[in-house]
């Protein structure tokens, strides 16, 4: 049996026995840093999380980690910068999506005081892409995306945000917008199941978005959807 399969199989039972420092460090040596670097996020050890993302070759999310959790736009920057303003087709199939890449540049413009409407397009552009059903769902397009409204106090855009997946028929988006509700409005929010909406899920979830927004009673800025 080689070392790396030592390792990881290490890593698992330390992860079964309730430690995942140790697990994360045995995943790491065994090569398996996605894993690694997903289990040092879920513990807050974000700076090691960054290096096992790299060693991934996971660039956009070390990147965001950089700049959302650990307030450094200038090394998240540069994460992306280095491979170019555009980076090529080949580098965002290995490091990531287009998408993604807007996501933490917008997260980078905010943090160095950007307006929040500087944010709008790319928020707009991760609704379309959570809507569509035809495009595969990728959840970091929706946790980023919903991050930056909330940071900029774009909590319509929040709103339209989930409403889009939860048109786009995303596995859990109506569990996901309950528990933002509850977390960051301390309310709740009622959304009928699949099985009791209407056929034309538009118009519910449109339904739904302005009895939200109503509940919000937000006046200090316009609905923009963006």
């Amino acid at each position: 049996m080689t070392n790396s399969r030592l390792y990881a199989r290490a890593g698992q039972a330390y992860e079964q026995a309730g430690l995942p420092l140790e697990a994360a460090r045995c995943y790491g040596a065994a090569g398996e840093h996605r894993r690694a670097a997903d289990l040092l996020v879920r513990m807050g050890e974000y700076s090691a999380a960054v290096e096992e993302y790299r060693r991934a070759e996971q660039l956009d999310v070390a990147a965001w980690i950089l700049v959302h959790h650990l307030a450094d736009p200038v090394a998240a920057r540069f994460v992306i910068e280095r491979h170019g303003d555009q980076p090529t087709t080949a580098w965002r199939v290995l490091h990531g999506s287009a998408l993604r890449i807007s996501l933490v540049m917008a997260r980078c413009n905010l943090a160095e005081g950007g307006g929040p409407r500087d944010a709008l397009p790319v928020l707009g552009a991760a609704s379309d892409s959570l809507e569509n059903p035809d495009y595969a769902y990728d959840p970091f397009v929706e946790q980023w995306a919903v991050a930056i409204a909330e940071y900029a106090g774009r909590f319509d855009q929040v709103a339209l945000l989930f409403a889009a997946s939860v048109r786009g028929h995303r596995l859990g988006s109506t569990q996901r917008w309950q528990e933002w509700s509850r977390r960051v409005l301390g309310m709740e929010l009622s959304i009928p199941p699949p099985d009791q909406r209407a056929a034309d899920s538009l118009s519910l979830s449109e339904r739904e978005f302005n009895d939200f927004m109503e509940n919000l009673q937000l006046d200090s800025f316009p609905l923009d959807p963006g």
